[in-house]
């Protein structure tokens, strides 16, 4: 009889760990190859997501005649993946937009804030408004750039002491300016006034005890709005705030250097912010805003007079060593000019925007940007005098290219709705 040959038991146990070791091996491979499938199908869906939103964004920088705030589902195709949520309202003095887009988990959104971008072959360099007085200039001013002046045109002067240094008057083409300011869009206007007369119905109202019982207090612009509703004199310190938060007074509002505002609005009667403050922020007073000694005001920051029928005087100013990026302008719809209406840019202080007075100006300082004023003052220990300028400097050329302000509508200057900066989602 034949005998059979049998195996050994430890050639069973390798045997069985062999076919072991391949399974999961096969089954991390079959696994691996499903998770990888997924990423793949998420990434996809992502990067669909991500230029279904940036349609969005091109339309509501392409469309004007949808009515602020404006909220709206749309789809840019036939399937659903590619429906979007549209979200366009005011911040300040300029658009904010939204736009999401949301399948199944995952959501893509973007958030930015819109302004208005001059050609820079066509930018400004002062609007001076024509009320039958010609521009004198003495001292070492410099004016570069186009110049919009009234009929009589541009001379020298000699103030104080000072005769004009330069050899050239208006370094730039020279235009004729009309009798009144160009218009700023009375929705401006009528946007900011409401934010100092009430509160929207879908923000959140909180007290300025719960604000300052946080120490780092942000909101995104994804969320609602929160606005917290401080004393009518109130001395802000120690402040952490970012994001979409409004801050409101009817009184007075004190702003140390030791808070650290950054994309917030504020409204009240009165504001002065306090010696080196430094912030980015857009803040609106229906009195007076007091710029004190060496502050810094980020990009994009707006200082905003709004004037209503309770004001008597209106001021706002720069004093020395303080710098600005942004736009300085007074809102009203009253289109005389009074002498109580003052904006005031003291010495060694310098601006990079756009200011925008319909009142007096007196311009000590330097502005890389576009002025538009109804008047220049300056006041010397002899005398005052009207549409002088003396050792000022006003040159559109320095400023940045990128550069997005408010929109000014000047005949034949062509401006573009532009992204001013994103916002985290």
């Amino acid at each position: 009889m034949k005998r059979t040959k049998m195996l050994k038991a430890s050639s069973m146990v390798y045997a069985l760990f062999v076919v072991t070791i391949l399974a999961i091996i096969s089954g991390s491979i079959v696994l691996s190859s499903y998770y990888y499938n997924l990423q793949l199908i998420d990434y996809t869906q992502r990067i669909k997501q991500q230029s279904y939103v940036q349609s969005g964004v091109n339309l509501l920088l392409e469309e004007n005649s949808f009515k602020l705030p404006y909220k709206a589902t749309r789809k840019l195709f036939e399937d659903e993946q590619s429906e979007i949520q549209l979200s366009k309202r005011w911040w300040g003095l300029m658009e904010l937009i939204t736009v999401e887009s949301v399948w199944k988990n995952n959501s893509v959104g973007k958030v930015y804030l819109i302004g208005f971008k001059d050609n820079f072959n066509d930018r400004i360099s002062l609007y001076l408004k024509d009320n039958n007085r010609s521009l004198s200039l003495s001292g070492k001013t410099i004016i570069q750039g186009n110049a919009y002046l009234p009929k009589s045109g541009v001379k020298r002067a000699y103030v104080d002491g000072k005769g004009f240094a330069g050899s050239k008057l208006i370094d730039g083409d020279i235009l004729e300016s009309k009798s009144e300011l160009p218009k700023l869009n009375k929705k401006l206007y009528a946007n900011v006034i409401s934010n100092f007369e009430s509160t929207n119905i879908t923000d959140s109202v909180i007290t300025f005890e719960e604000l300052k019982s946080v120490e780092q207090f942000e909101n995104g612009f994804s969320s609602k709005t929160i606005v917290v509703q401080l004393p009518d004199q109130t001395r802000l310190n120690q402040l952490n705030v970012t994001g979409n938060v409004i801050l409101k007074s009817r009184g007075t509002l004190y702003i140390e250097n030791t808070c650290a505002f950054k994309d917030v609005l504020i409204y009240a009667k009165k504001i002065v912010f306090k010696k080196e403050f430094e912030g980015k922020l857009q803040a609106f007073a229906s009195d007076t805003i007091l710029v004190e000694k060496d502050c810094k005001f980020g990009y994009p920051s707006v200082l905003g007079l709004v004037k209503d029928e309770s004001n008597i005087r209106q001021y706002l100013a720069i004093d020395n060593g303080s710098s600005f990026v942004g736009t300085i302008a007074q809102l009203s719809f009253d289109e005389e000019v009074k002498s109580n209406e003052l904006i005031r840019i003291e010495k060694e202080s310098n601006v990079e925007g756009i200011i925008y007075s319909q009142g007096q100006l007196y311009l000590g300082g330097t502005v890389f940007g576009s002025v538009y004023t109804g008047t220049f003052i300056l006041s010397t220990p002899s005398s005052i005098y009207e549409n002088h300028l003396l050792d000022a400097e006003i040159n559109s050329l320095k400023l940045n290219k990128a550069f997005v302000g408010i929109d000014i509508p000047v005949e034949n200057k062509v401006s573009t709705k532009e992204i001013v900066c994103e916002f985290e989602w």
